[in-house]
C-alpha cells in the first residue's frame, strides 16, 4: 500500500525532508511547531492545515491547555509517516539516543519510552 506522503510529497521533497530530520539537533521525541515542519517538507502551511483535516498528513501532538492555536508535531512521528510507517516512530528515537551513547540491550517501543523519560531532562 503506497503511504500518503508519497502521494502528497515529490520524492525530491520526502528524500530532503528525511534527510533533514535524520539527524535533529534536538531529541526526536519533543515536537516542533507546524511552521518549522512546513519549511522541513517544502509546503505551505495551509497544506499541512489541509493534510491534518483531511487525515492524510503526519499525525499532530495532541492540542494542550494554553497552547493557542499552535499544532507541534513530534519529528519522529514525521520521519516515520515519510517511511509509510516502517520502521515505527519510536525506532527513531532509538537510533538518536544509540548516537549519544544511551543505548539499550534490546530496544523496545517500552524501553525506548523508559530510556526517554530517564535522558529527557538531562538533554
Amino acid at each position: 500500500m503506497e503511504s500518503s506522503a508519497v502521494r502528497l510529497l515529490s520524492e525530491v521533497q520526502r528524500a530532503a525532508a528525511m534527510e533533514r530530520l535524520s539527524h535533529p539537533p534536538q531529541p526526536p521525541w519533543r515536537p516542533i511547531p507546524s511552521r518549522d515542519l512546513c519549511k522541513i517538507l517544502g509546503v505551505s502551511l495551509q497544506s499541512l492545515a489541509n493534510w491534518r483535516v483531511r487525515g492524510t498528513g503526519p499525525t499532530p501532538e495532541p492540542f494542550q491547555k494554553g497552547g493557542g492555536n499552535r499544532t507541534y508535531y513530534r519529528p519522529d512521528e514525521v520521519l516515520s509517516w515519510l517511511a509509510g510507517g516502517q520502521p515505527p516512530a519510536w525506532e527513531f528515537s532509538s537510533q538518536w539516543l544509540s548516537a549519544r551513547g544511551l543505548e539499550i540491550d534490546e530496544p523496545s517501543e517500552a524501553s525506548t519510552a523508559w530510556l526517554i523519560e530517564q535522558a529527557d531532562p538531562l538533554l
